[in-house]
């Protein structure tokens, strides 16, 4: 599964992710079952009422789409994807330099994205 480490903490102080599914749609947990059926929902700002419903058997694929999204996608998810993986190369390689984890966090993106992301200095 695409997991984002989310910027965010669970009240109880633990991880939180979010679920980028085939599309590129972020998705955030809604529940969890007591058989480790996981149901996301749509993380989409700017369209609250979108009624997607995704379920995947704990953090593992398949993804099932129950119903799907009332949007088209944007670039934030994206740049969310490549500024987690920035945070978590830095975290699993400390003595690497930040300019060389930035720079391998950003080939094979398109350029719309790399001007979206945040300043080296940020």
């Amino acid at each position: 599964l695409n997991l984002i480490r989310s910027s965010r903490k669970k009240n109880d102080g633990s991880e939180s992710f979010l679920l980028v599914d085939d599309l590129n749609f972020e998705n955030k947990l809604s529940y969890k079952s007591k058989t480790d059926k996981i149901t996301w929902r749509c993380n989409s700002t700017e369209f609250p009422n979108c009624s997607v419903a995704v379920t995947t058997n704990g953090y593992a694929r398949p993804i099932t789409v129950l119903r799907n999204h009332e949007h088209v996608q944007d670039i934030k998810t994206k740049i969310k994807e490549v500024t987690s993986q920035i945070r978590l190369m830095a975290e699993n390689q400390p003595d690497t330099k930040p300019r060389k984890i930035i720079l391998e966090c950003q080939k094979n993106i398109n350029e719309e994205v790399a001007t979206n992301l945040p300043s080296y200095n940020a």
